[in-house]
């Protein structure tokens, strides 16, 4: 066993606040996820929200990602629930909700490896999931009638992703298979690339984010999808997390409904960790 894989034990795992525990062995999720959520990217597990200010909208993320059971001696099965959804601000705390996409699947996640005498180990990730989008009342006209009209959005894809463990960064690249989709117009590979950093201010704040890409295809015709994000991490007493981030979006909509639509924003927002 390596010294990184022996430095996954739950000791190190429940050793939050630590600052002297490396980004390798830090984690949004310690104790549950052996392969950390990608900060940048918009398709993770998370609880939390963001304000859009260039369009006056909000995001709000409801699930998680959790490990299951161990398959082999550096292999995790897990699975993936959650929702992220889009909310219009009318002012006087009323956001009606315009539409919400469904994300459900399974997963397997690796203890970072050591390869021959590249200096740092890898990590892997390998997700089977399904993605369902829909419009939700906030759309309807004074005739209860959605607008735009809604259609089957549908994907059930296979998505892969390797990272290199640095002690501050993680570099990463990925691939996205889609195997089935409805409309058929949506490309079936989508690859990806980005990285995550996070540093130490104090022993329980730190400042954390990432940038993620993607390269995403309709009816034969591939645009970038750019997301980034950034702020501060602060770690509690009771094992959980609390971050305040700045994001920018720029891309293909990763809402179903509005797929070949571009968005564009700024947005200010936090997550709570547990």
């Amino acid at each position: 066993m390596t010294a990184e894989t022996a430095l996954f034990s739950q000791e190190v795992f429940t050793n939050k606040g630590n600052s002297d525990t490396t980004f390798l062995h830090r984690s949004l999720h310690d104790g549950r996820l052996v392969f950390r959520p990608l900060t940048a990217n918009p398709f993770e597990g998370r609880v939390g929200t963001m304000y859009q200010a260039d369009d006056n909208k909000l995001r709000l993320d409801i699930g998680n990602s959790i490990d299951l059971f161990r398959l082999t001696d550096d292999v995790w099965i897990g699975a993936d629930f959650y929702t992220y959804t889009r909310l219009r601000s009318e002012g006087n705390f009323k956001f009606p909700v315009e539409t919400s996409d469904y994300f459900f699947g399974i997963n397997a996640s690796t203890l970072p490896l050591r390869f021959g005498k590249i200096p740092h180990p890898f990590a892997f990730r390998l997700r089977l999931a399904h993605i369902s989008s829909h419009l939700v009342d906030g759309l309807a006209d004074n005739t209860g009638r959605l607008n735009p009209q809604p259609f089957v959005y549908s994907r059930e894809f296979a998505d892969f992703t390797a990272a290199l463990c640095m002690r501050w960064w993680r570099p990463y690249i990925g691939i996205n298979y889609v195997w089935a989709t409805q409309p058929r117009s949506a490309e079936r590979f989508i690859p990806s690339a980005g990285f995550d950093f996070e540093h130490p201010i104090t022993a329980k704040m730190y400042i954390h984010g990432g940038i993620d890409c993607k390269a995403v295809g309709v009816n034969g015709v591939y645009e970038g999808q750019i997301s980034g994000q950034t702020g501060f991490l602060f770690y509690n007493d009771n094992s959980t997390a609390t971050a305040i981030n700045a994001y920018w979006f720029s891309g293909r909509s990763i809402h179903g409904m509005f797929f070949t639509q571009r968005d564009a924003y700024l947005a200010i927002g936090f997550q709570v960790i547990f």
